[in-house]
């Protein structure tokens, strides 16, 4: 700072005046405010300024002047004395309180940090007040929330705030926290309104203490609490009059059914909506109508109608976009996207979803409830469907560095792609990620599941098993029963002790196998529980869930030595063609059963589908599983793979000059196996032949190598740049 002031000392007195000046004003200075604010006249102004650009302490720009760096503006104001810094501020004040000059965005925020500085209480509180209006006009909540919040830390400091204000203390609470939760700070929003709940009393205006509970429980859902949620609801409903019908008493009693649902009954859920939708009817509300349909859909998605459901829904978002209320509109697009996605319907899940972000970006609501779901149901929409170049557009818009719960959840729904495609940004969202699963049971749930996957591919068995333990306890684990999400994450924890207890087998290791077959039977019944959904009995399981149902089942029998082609078709027929990575990854575990069984012919058709669909999505850890199957299997090359990759018929393998030279392609991918330290047996398993069949593949390599054991016969593939199996 010495430095910097040294400088500045060096420049006339009216050069010194202006950027005194212009430090108070900020790094970004309007030229006309700070020559007003300094008191020269014109000429004396601008030559002032010409010294100070000259001097490289201000930079020019198109509507004004910034300073070269940030730290000479913070040397500079903390050089001015008290009352100098005050001074200028309230000068400043005074200017930005023109009525031109306040008319333009963004001067009311100003004008509010100038009245604080110079200690105008009564300005500072009407200046947020007028700056959060104009962040909620200009579709920024999080601006608006920290505007109507400085305004309430200012409340008991000024006279008569309900007339500058233009509403009580209770009122701009609320519609702060509306606010907060709007921007995806839904705890905050909570915080605060049980804050005012807490100082509105027992005397207060009933209707408000109704929007203060309604607006409570229903943030309450979204985070997770539903007891809690139901007993604030149930309240929204009691401090109301039940005649005549009002709007507000309407909204809670559809919100009151919400939370009757979410904490199981869906009978009492049932009346409370139907008593919603006619006391908006009655009101008439009918964008409250709107959202107590929502809820009746969910209820008949339990009750085993999903065809139902999409109706309810559809009829929902046409009735709240009818009636331009974006909360409840956004509610039902979600919902419609969810159960068209679950249904197989991708085309016009993806189209509700685009249109639902759309009208959330347009209102500054990315990131609030259900502006934030259809987000992640638009990426996931493209995900299943292969449209993965620009899935990755919107997953490139889920920032690594999340910093709240609702950029948590984004950012946890991009490792699907990021898992998929290999990508090296898996490990550094895990860094940013962890420090959220305590708080938020939903990103521990996609974030522990998909590592597992990620852990799978790279063949770290005891990483995926402890991811899988991790997912199934997000939810409550055993204890409480397991729903649909758990059948998923059973199936990747499947596939990990198949792995185990095929190479245990193949290494004549029965005891090994049989204990992995005894830990798989643990996961497969949590997957039919979820599939079976006891605590939803008449829930009518989607495609998606249905696939990966079968796909645990297929895993089992795998498990069980029993990888039978039969089952994996059966995960093809499940899951619908447009899932493409799906089909493509279930064809890869159907050509490696087909090729076990000797049908080559089948094993090769369905090996070339998904390694055509791999090399399409950029699945890099699919396409070297497809690479790798091929290349033991002998079915041939993935595309873009190059004929010999990895099988040390490149340059690596031919590094040491033609000491392989004689080997014939098969006998090289067996010496690969060997290398790796495999007995007969185990490549055996691993080619696809019979052990018989691998014992003369070896004796014929260690003949034409004169290697006088199997040892030294991988001491030479080694020297000469072959790559072991699984390296």
């Amino acid at each position: 700072a010495g430095l910097l002031l040294a400088r500045v000392e060096r420049l006339s007195a009216a050069a010194q005046q202006v950027l005194r000046a212009a430090a108070v004003a900020g790094r970004h200075i309007d030229d006309d405010m700070v020559r007003e604010a300094s008191r020269l006249d014109e000429a004396s102004y601008e030559a002032a300024v010409r010294e100070a650009v000259a001097d490289q302490l201000l930079l020019a720009g198109p509507d004004g002047y910034t300073f070269r760096h940030a730290l000479i503006r913070e040397a500079l104001y903390a050089d001015l004395l008290p009352g100098e810094r005050t001074r200028l501020h309230a000068r400043i004040a005074e200017l930005l309180a023109d009525p031109a000059r306040l008319a333009m965005p963004g001067s009311a925020a100003e004008l509010a940090y100038h009245c604080l500085a110079c200690h105008d209480v009564t300005g500072a509180f009407a200046a947020s007040i007028r700056a959060g209006q104009e962040a909620e006009r200009l579709a920024a909540p999080a601006e608006a929330h920290q505007h109507y919040d400085a305004a309430l830390a200012l409340w008991e400091r000024v006279s008569d705030p309900d007339a500058l204000a233009g509403e009580g203390r209770g009122q701009l609470s609320l519609r702060s926290a509306n606010c907060a939760a709007s921007s995806g700070d839904v705890p905050r929003a909570v915080q605060q309104l049980k804050r005012t709940r807490g100082f509105l009393g027992e005397w207060s205006d009933p209707v408000l203490d109704s929007r203060v509970q309604e607006r409570l429980a229903y943030y309450l859902l979204e985070m997770e609490e539903p007891a809690e949620a139901e007993a604030a609801a149930a309240t929204a409903v009691s401090v109301l009059p039940g005649d005549p019908p009002s709007r507000e008493l309407a909204r809670a009693l559809s919100t009151h059914a919400q939370t009757l649902m979410y904490t199981g009954d869906d009978i009492a859920a049932g009346r409370r909506a139907e008593e919603a939708a006619a006391a908006a009817r009655a009101a008439g509300q009918a964008w409250v109508e709107a959202d107590a349909r929502v809820t009746m859909g969910l209820l008949a998605e339990r009750d085993g109608s999903p065809e139902r459901a999409v109706e309810l829904f559809t009829a929902a978002f046409g009735q709240a976009k009818a009636h331009a209320m974006l909360g409840v509109e956004l509610r039902a697009a979600f919902q419609l996207t969810r159960a068209r996605l679950e249904r197989g319907d991708i085309a016009a899940a993806a189209e509700a979803a685009h249109d639902g972000v759309a009208r959330a970006a347009s209102a500054g609501l990315q990131l609030a409830p259900y502006g934030l779901d259809l987000q992640f149901m638009h990426y996931l929409a493209h995900f299943a469907d292969g449209c993965w170049d620009h899935a990755q557009e919107l997953a490139d818009g889920f920032g690594v560095r999340v910093t709240t719960v609702a950029e948590a959840r984004l950012s946890a729904m991009a490792l699907f792609l990021g898992v998929a495609r290999g990508s090296p940004a898996v490990a550094e969202r895990r860094a940013w990620l962890e420090p959220f699963w305590p708080a938020d049971a939903f990103t521990a749930y996609i974030g522990h599941g998909l590592l597992a996957e990620h852990a799978l591919w790279r063949g770290d068995y005891p990483t995926v098993l402890a991811e899988v333990a991790a997912t199934l306890a997000c939810y409550g684990g055993e204890a409480k029963g397991y729903g649909p999400p758990a059948i998923r994450i059973a199936a990747i924890g499947l596939a990990a002790r198949a792995d185990r207890a095929r190479r245990a087998r193949a290494a004549g290791d029965e005891q090994a196998a049989q204990a992995e077959v005894d830990a798989a039977e643990l996961l497969v019944d949590a997957a039919r529980e979820g599939a079976a959904y006891p605590a939803r009995p008449k829930f009518v399981l989607g495609v998606e869930g249905r696939g990966w149902a079968v796909r645990a089942e297929a895993e089992w029998g795998r498990a069980r030595g029993d990888n039978s082609p039969e089952a994996w078709q059966a995960v093809l027929d499940e899951f619908s063609p447009d899932f493409v990575y799906e089909m493509a990854r279930s064809r890869w575990r159907l050509a490696e059963a087909l090729a076990e069984a000797g049908q080559r012919a089948d094993a090769e058709r369905e090996w070339g589908l998904a390694a055509a669909a791999a090399a399409e999505l950029g699945a890099a850890p699919l396409q070297a599983a497809l690479g790798d199957l091929g290349r033991r299997a002998r079915l041939g090359p993935a595309p873009g793979s190059g004929s010999g990759s990895g099988s040390g018929s490149g340059p690596a393998g031919r590094a040491g000059g033609d000491v392989l030279a004689g080997l014939t392609s098969r006998e090289r991918e067996v010496l690969r196996v060997l290398a790796a330290g495999r007995s007969n047996r185990e490549i055996a398993a691993e080619l696809f032949i019979a052990p018989k069949t691998a014992s003369v593949h070896v004796s014929n390599i260690m003949a034409k190598l004169g290697a006088a054991s199997r040892t030294e016969a991988a001491a030479i593939a080694l020297q000469a740049g072959l790559r072991p199996a699984g390296r």
